[in-house]
């Protein structure tokens, strides 16, 4: 462009100032730059507007606008070719990330079905397992669709039920299949279910059922509610149990409950007619003997021992009979406690005083230790205490040849304790476990040497946690004495002497009972005359009757204070006249005397009217007490 636009003029400069505004912006930009460049070289590089100088700015004009345009142009291809190579770049990486997407759905596609494949293998295997473990139980399955009125069952089911393979399963045949005292209720516990959406379960005898064989059948069913919203109709799954054997093993348990209790209830009413037929006679030799202690004529001291040791034997028998009786209401569970007020000091005072004729023939030390903070009263069964205190006492004289027993009271948290030591022939540590077995002890030299049933640690152990403690037992060795200790719980109380708390001490009481008319109804000659004179010695006025129906006349004619009712009398017993009493509006106090010693018995007496129930042969000290406490009141 030299030769046109002339050297030296600095219009090179605006022509690359163009190109560059044009590659790098774009044609409009470049137009732009040429615009701005013919404007400069008119002011600054051609201030003369010659018309050569015109011809020179229209050529540069010209060459600038050509320049600019084509650049434009060329950056636009540039961009454009750009970004169809960037198009073509981003599609292959498309192309490429959708390949690898279809390349992992494949994958997981594959994973899947694999999946799908070993649930299935899986849910087949668990499937053929149920159905192994439904047979091996004999567990039948059956359904029913509402839409179709078909029923589906296993062939255990079919079994239950009684029916065939090749019949048709309808709700008709299902119903028919059933018992037909019990159609009508399986047909309302399943409109019961499906009505109200709940699992139904009964047990009912097939129609394939014999007199002699019943076939029972437990019928479970429920509704399939995911069945229900997916198909629009109602199905019932079930299951069927074939449960003759057990309802025959229920039938045969509750026969066999009843042999036993029929059984049981023939030992109980053995048992108490035993202890009546023994207690009465026990009650005469206990009394006569009693009688000849206390009576003066008896003046030789050695037939004083004698009677002594007859009466110690007598009681050591009674105490025999109460074990066996306890010990089979222990085996029951139908002990009772009788809890009431009593000196525990006086108590064991008075089971001592029996011992001491025994003690005194062997030249045994029989010692008491009381300790300082023992109560005067508390409040447990006397009778219970009173029969451990006896057999481990009368265990510690027996099998004690020479030395000493010491028996010792004392307080020990809230419990009273008592502790029986002696310095008998003591025991091997694995003799001591064999004691506390029924009708065992340490030797069978033990049994042929001192005797005795092997029953009593082993009820002394029941009767003391039955009062709330424990019984233990030690010894250092053979030949080296034994410790007998137990615990009862422990209520002081400073209430006086009531009815139940009747034991009470150890000597013959004063009581004075002038003025008392007692009524005696007892059939037993020896009974009625042993009663008879202790009460004449206390000074009570006694009319005697033999039966029910003479003391309901004597009692209607004569004016009397008390009665003393035999329970067990020929023609009318003691507790019917007892009833007719009270019946007839009798107020005055009714004593129970029975030589039964259950507890039903006292519960017997107190329902027909007694004011207390006393068990014989009667303590003299127990029978005069009550008396005058009972005439006091009244």
């Amino acid at each position: 462009l030299a030769p046109i636009v002339g050297s030296g003029v600095p219009l090179m400069l605006y022509l690359l100032a163009v190109i560059i505004s044009a590659l790098l912006y774009g044609i409009w930009s470049g137009l732009f730059a040429t615009l701005l460049s013919v404007t400069a070289a008119i002011i600054w590089v051609i201030p003369d507007l010659s018309s050569a100088n015109l011809l020179r700015i229209f050529f540069f004009s010209l060459v600038a606008f050509l320049c600019a345009t084509f650049c434009g142009l060329a950056r636009n291809n540039r961009i454009k070719i750009k970004e169809l190579l960037g198009d073509s770049e981003s599609s292959a990486v498309n192309e490429r990330r959708l390949r690898e997407q279809i390349e992992k759905k494949e994958a997981d596609r594959s994973e899947i079905l694999m999946s799908l494949e070993q649930s299935n293998e899986q849910l087949a295997e668990s499937q053929d397992r149920f159905n192994r473990v439904a047979r091996a139980a004999n567990l039948g399955i059956w359904s029913w669709s509402s839409g179709s009125g078909v029923m589906e069952a296993s062939k255990e089911c079919r079994e239950h039920l009684g029916l065939s393979d090749d019949i048709v399963l309808t709700p008709d045949v299902f119903f028919e299949s059933i018992h037909h005292d019990e159609r009508e209720t399986v047909r309302a516990v399943i409109r019961k279910a499906r009505l109200e959406n709940e699992i139904f379960d009964i047990s009912v005898r097939s129609s394939a059922s014999s007199r002699l064989e019943p076939k029972w059948v437990r019928l479970a069913g429920w509704i399939d509610e995911d069945q229900e919203e997916q198909a629009g109709e109602q199905r019932l799954d079930g299951i069927s149990i074939d449960i003759s054997g057990y309802k025959k093993a229920v039938e045969e348990k509750d026969a066999a409950q009843t042999i036993a209790e029929r059984a049981s209830q023939a030992k109980s009413r053995f048992l108490a007619q035993m202890s009546h037929e023994i207690r009465s006679p026990m009650d005469a030799i206990l009394g006569y003997a009693q009688i000849l202690i206390d009576d003066d004529i008896m003046k030789s001291e050695d037939n004083r021992n004698l009677l002594a040791r007859i009466k110690v034997n007598g009681d050591h028998l009674m105490h025999i009979i109460d074990d066996i009786l306890d010990l089979s209401k222990f085996e029951a569970g139908r002990v009772s406690i009788e809890n009431s007020h009593f000196s525990p000091i006086a108590l064991v005072k008075e089971v001592m005083q029996s011992f001491y004729p025994i003690a005194e023939a062997k030249t045994l030390d029989l010692r008491l230790d009381v300790s300082d903070n023992v109560p005067e009263q508390i409040f447990s069964d006397s009778s219970r205490l009173k029969q451990i205190l006896f057999n481990l006492i009368g265990n510690a004289l027996k099998f004690t040849e020479k030395g000493s027993v010491k028996v010792e009271i004392k307080t020990r948290d809230e419990h009273l304790e008592f502790i029986i030591t002696d310095s008998g022939v003591g025991l091997s540590a694995d003799q001591i476990p064999r004691l506390f077995q029924p009708f065992e002890q340490a030797d069978s030299s033990i049994n042929r040497k001192f005797g005795g049933t092997g029953l009593g640690l082993v009820l002394s152990r029941h009767l003391a946690e039955a009062l709330g403690g424990e019984l233990s037992l030690s010894s250092e060795g053979t030949a080296k004495g034994a410790k007998f200790s137990f615990t009862i719980a422990m209520v002081g109380c400073e209430t006086p002497f009531d009815e139940k708390g009747l034991t009470m001490g150890t000597e013959s009481l004063s009581i004075d009972l002038r003025g008392i008319r007692v009524l005696l109804a007892e059939d037993s000659p020896d009974g009625a005359a042993i009663v008879n004179r202790l009460l004449i010695r206390a000074g009570a006025l006694v009319t005697l009757a033999v039966n029910g129906f003479e003391a309901l006349e004597k009692l209607r004619t004569e004016d009397i204070d008390l009665v003393l009712m035999d329970v067990q009398m020929p023609g009318m017993d003691g507790l019917e006249a007892t009833r007719i009493l009270r019946e007839e509006g009798f107020k005055k106090p009714i004593i129970a005397l029975t030589a039964h010693a259950l507890p039903e018995e006292k519960i017997r007496s107190a329902v027909a009217g007694c004011n207390a129930h006393l068990t014989k042969p009667v303590d003299k000290n127990i029978l005069l007490r009550a008396i005058e406490q009972f005439t006091s009141k009244s």
